[in-house]
């Protein structure tokens, strides 16, 4: 299997956007992707996995970070890292 990403491996995103994180995979028969991000045991309910890419909805300062995508197949796997800086403040209301 080889990966591609048609995205940088950095993602400049503001506060309170929304935030979308892709990677392609190409590879032999069907080819399952997953999203981890460093220090999180799981994904936060405002990012959801739509086929090749996490979207992160209502981006937070928290959301800064390192996030790799895998790829998986019957005949091996590939990660990419991508990291995601974010800009502007989260306002307490």
């Amino acid at each position: 299997m080889r990966v591609q990403s048609y995205i940088s491996s950095k993602l400049n995103f503001n506060v309170d956007t929304e935030g979308k994180l892709s990677c392609d995979f190409r590879g032999h028969g069907p080819v399952k992707v997953t999203w981890r991000k460093v220090g999180l045991k799981k994904l936060p309910k405002r990012m959801i996995v739509e086929k090749n890419s996490l979207k992160i909805s209502s981006v937070k300062q928290e959301d800064a970070g390192d996030y790799y995508c895998t790829g998986i197949n019957s005949f091996s796997n590939e990660s990419r890292k991508i990291h995601v800086s974010v800009y502007g403040m989260n306002l307490l209301l």
